[in-house]
């Protein structure tokens, strides 16, 4: 059966909608994780674990189509790494929705009670979110400098990331009974940090798919 470059076409965009959806699904996914874990609901965490497999299966299917591609059409150079960004994009969106289960697995580790301050998580939180959902946009409106733009928050999660470890360090001796759920707020701190590493490989893959060139972020 012949594949013309009108199908083709088609198809690269279909990609890319599918391949939207999956980040859309991963923030809605991701929100109603963190409003479980801020809520210290660990029935609410165990119901929402199931849900990766959904983004899992996203991913499945984004692979399969961009085989399909590339053995039928056996595409151009900029065609290619449209392909080629599109699966690395996925793995990365993959492994934030991963990050979402460790919070959830936070979440039911995390004794309910206590004094716990959840202010520069849910900064960080609010951050990495919008950071994804912006470079999200970037990939779909193939704009390299709107990607470098949002890629820059990652520097301010960082540091939000490490002003949260060194006061958890001071209250595990403040509050010796309190240690396992600040371990708990470490690990989830850690976890928003890493979802924006990912989003900043993201931001990377929409430069390299406009642009042509790999351009290395907040290096």
């Amino acid at each position: 059966m012949s594949f013309t470059r009108g199908s083709f076409d088609k198809e690269l965009v279909n990609l890319k909608v599918t391949l939207e959806q999956m980040g859309q699904d991963t923030i809605s996914y991701f929100e109603e994780v963190l409003t479980a874990f801020f809520e210290q609901d660990a029935e609410t965490a165990r119901a929402l674990m199931q849900k990766d497999e959904a983004i899992n299966k996203q991913e499945d299917i984004i692979q399969e189509r961009a085989i399909m591609l590339i053995a039928r059409q056996q595409p151009v150079a900029s065609d290619l790494r449209k392909i080629i960004c599109a699966l690395k994009i996925a793995n990365d969106i993959e492994r934030i929705a991963d990050f979402a289960v460790n919070v959830c697995k936070s979440t039911i580790r995390l004794e309910k009670g206590g004094n716990l301050d959840f202010k520069t998580i849910n900064k960080m939180a609010e951050l990495s979110l919008k950071m994804f959902a912006e470079t999200l946009n970037a990939y779909m409106e193939e704009d390299a400098a709107k990607a470098k733009v949002s890629a820059e928050t990652d520097d301010e999660i960082d540091k939000l990331h490490s002003t949260t470890l060194e006061k958890l360090m001071r209250e595990t001796s403040q509050f010796p009974n309190s240690i396992n759920q600040l371990i708990q707020i470490a690990y989830v701190s850690r976890y928003m940090e890493r979802v924006a590493d990912h989003v900043t490989n993201i931001a990377e893959q929409v430069i390299y798919l406009v642009k042509g060139e790999r351009f290395t972020l907040n290096n």
